[in-house]
């Protein structure tokens, strides 16, 4: 008999709790992301404020999109390359973007075309930040770092094996990269 008691209870909780929380409590929720036309069917895979000129967004084969009102609307950019564009970094007044295969594409300052400073062919880039508006650091597979500054990229010692998959600074001197197996590295000088 006590268990038929239990069950009786349980089941009347349940019945309870059920009448509590109804569907009609869920229909005033309204999450605070909109769905805006992106002018592109290409899948988008990283985006970017660009300070007060706007918000980009980069994709597949080399898609770049903007908005200049905030995300309301968006409108094709042309693109100078065909590359899967998978990071980007935006600070200093410039923008960067880059592909895995090492495609480094860099717009220094508004109203500018981008540069294309990429790395040499075969190497494996997985982050990408900018300490400066002239200055990049970039991580790759096998503990690689790379940076560019003045118009030269220069390979950095990190002191690992293990893959670095992204990195960030938070002004141009003070930065930090993740990667595998627990990996961080800190920098306190511009990498």
């Amino acid at each position: 008999m006590p268990h038929r008691v239990n069950r009786v209870v349980a089941v009347t909780s349940l019945l309870v709790l059920l009448a509590l929380i109804s569907p009609v409590q869920a229909v005033g929720y309204r999450s605070s992301w909109n769905v805006v036309e992106s002018g592109t069917e290409a899948d988008l895979l990283t985006a970017k404020a660009y300070g007060e000129y706007g918000i980009w967004a980069f994709g597949k084969d080399g898609v770049m999109v903007k908005s200049s009102d905030n995300g309301s609307t968006w409108e094709l950019t042309d693109s100078p390359t065909s590359s899967d564009l998978l990071y980007s970094d935006s600070a200093h007044g410039a923008l960067v973007v880059a592909a895995a295969d090492g495609l480094v594409l860099i717009k220094q300052e508004i109203g500018v075309e981008w540069l294309d400073i990429s790395l040499q062919a075969g190497s494996q880039v997985n982050g990408i930040a900018l300490t400066s508006n002239r200055s990049v650091v970039a991580v790759g597979a096998g503990g690689s770092i790379w940076k560019y500054d003045n118009g030269i990229w220069e390979g950095i010692s990190s002191g690992v094996d293990s893959d670095l998959m992204a990195v960030s600074f938070l002004d141009n001197t003070l930065g930090v990269a993740v990667g595998a197996s627990g990996t961080i590295l800190f920098s306190d000088d511009e990498g």
